[in-house]
């Protein structure tokens, strides 16, 4: 209970930004490069807002240890890349903290990117992953915009 309440108060947190955009996440898959046993089906959800290059985002999921964590972060995403049409390419750096791990809240970073199309996106996260001994993790997310302010 403990944990659904840091996540609905970082999502509180995360709608009183002014953003340009908010958006709908859905957690969905993970990849340890040497799979101990790892949970690599991470559902959960979060809440986005965007502005310029930089994002927030709050939410909750079940982690890679089958425990549920909350958790916060900030994106930066300096590159920008136009395919064709709506298909678009952002990527850059993230950095913020989760829950339900070794620590009380475990420090996250790493490089993300996403392809969007229209109000449709998928992100791909990857980071180091120092605290298990899986040297690195990857993670891929889906989001839905729903309004552009």
């Amino acid at each position: 209970m403990k944990k659904v309440a840091i996540a609905l108060l970082s999502i509180l947190a995360v709608s009183s930004v002014k953003a340009d955009e908010l958006s709908i996440i859905g957690h969905g898959f993970s990849k340890h490069l040497e799979n101990h046993n790892f949970n690599e089906r991470d559902y959960g959800a979060a809440v986005r807002l965007e502005r310029n290059d930089f994002a927030i985002q709050a939410g909750a999921y079940r982690n890679s240890l089958y425990k549920d964590s909350a958790y916060a972060g900030i994106d930066w995403s300096p590159i920008h890349y136009n395919i064709s049409g709506c298909v678009n390419i952002d990527a850059g750096l993230y950095a913020g903290g989760a829950t339900g791990y070794k620590h009380t809240m475990t420090p996250m970073a790493g490089v993300q990117a996403a392809v969007k199309c229209n109000n449709v996106f998928v992100r791909v996260r990857a980071m180091p992953d120092p605290f298990y001994n899986s040297k690195a993790v990857g993670a891929v997310e889906i989001g839905l915009v729903l309004k552009k302010f």
